[in-house]
């Protein structure tokens, strides 16, 4: 059967708004809003850790190609098992709510979410679960902890056989109804998983942050990243630009850390994998601005379908 129409957002972004409400007023650190295709517990959790503001196509490139990498890193048929975590902080170090709202924004990677899907399904992958996920935590290593510590992907989901369901039905409506707003996931029952590894997508820019003792305590950054890093990889796409440099420039910055400089540890580089990103410089602050313009043109270009038609209809980013 082929894919359901993508679902309206006008019956889905109450539910969302809800969530988000409760779980600002919450004191949980992080919590998954929508699921799309529930399954089984993953062994990889790909973690995009962004402000969606809005979605482009830098960011479909960057979730596409670490997802089709995946088998590259796997050891065995369990380690295979992955789902995609599009992550909103609502307390980012550096950047306020706007000019888009959180529920906005969490609208918009709902329908990036069903690009995606869409799009690895006509190239005949197979299906990938993604959620979209909150957290209250503005640093790499403490969302990570959140995440391990809300034990949402520790153990067996709602219905463990949508795998094949989904397959036959393809229904972006059903599976995506099946959410589990405002859950702290199923922590009950299942069998013994594997330890969960969680691979954080980041542009060059975000690399510089990780590295910036200006987040951390004084002294402490050491202390703070090495849990993360025995428990993570960090996937980095080089962004060549005037103000972030070439990518031999870019790639001098791993190789310090590589040295144990930056504050690092040499082994850290054994955890951190670069990879080259759009040849065409993609980003949120141009879609915005064409959408400022009414560009219509433009914002097709810079984002997904769904995307796009989203920030147009809705006519975002033009107050």
């Amino acid at each position: 059967m082929p894919p359901s129409p993508t679902p309206s957002l006008h019956s889905l972004l109450p539910t969302l708004t809800t969530s988000l409400k409760s779980f600002t007023t919450s004191p949980s650190k992080f919590r998954i809003l929508h699921r799309m295709h529930p399954s089984s517990p993953p062994s990889t959790l790909y973690v995009f850790d962004s402000s969606f503001n809005p979605p482009t196509l830098a960011h479909f490139q960057i979730a596409t190609s670490a997802l089709l990498s995946h088998n590259k890193h796997a050891e065995n048929e369990d380690k295979r098992s992955k789902r995609l975590l599009l992550l909103l902080a609502t307390r980012n170090a550096d950047k306020a709510a706007k000019p888009a709202t959180f529920e906005q924004r969490l609208g918009m990677m709902v329908v990036f979410g069903e690009d995606l899907r869409k799009w690895l399904r006509g190239e005949g992958r197979e299906e990938v679960g993604i959620d979209i996920g909150v957290t209250t935590e503005p640093f790499y290593h403490a969302k990570a902890a959140a995440i391990a510590e809300s034990g949402v992907y520790s153990s067996s989901d709602d219905d463990d056989d949508d795998d094949d369901d989904d397959d036959d039905d393809d229904d972006d409506d059903d599976d995506d109804d099946d959410d589990d707003d405002g859950d702290d996931g199923g922590k009950s029952g299942g069998k013994p998983q594997a330890p969960l590894e969680q691979v954080y997508l980041l542009g060059y820019d975000s690399l510089i942050r990780l590295f910036d003792q200006k987040y951390y305590e004084q002294g402490k950054m050491r202390e703070a990243l090495a849990p993360f890093f025995e428990k993570c990889r960090v996937r980095v796409t080089l962004r060549e630009n005037d103000e972030w440099g070439g990518k031999e420039e870019q790639e001098n910055l791993v190789d310090a850390i590589g040295k144990g400089e930056q504050g690092a540890e040499r082994e850290w580089r054994e955890r951190i994998e670069c990879v080259e990103g759009m040849k065409e410089a993609v980003s949120s602050t141009r879609a915005r601005e064409a959408a400022k313009k009414g560009d219509e043109e433009e914002v097709r270009r810079l984002c997904t379908r769904s995307v796009a038609d989203r920030v147009l209809r809705e006519r975002l980013y033009q107050d």
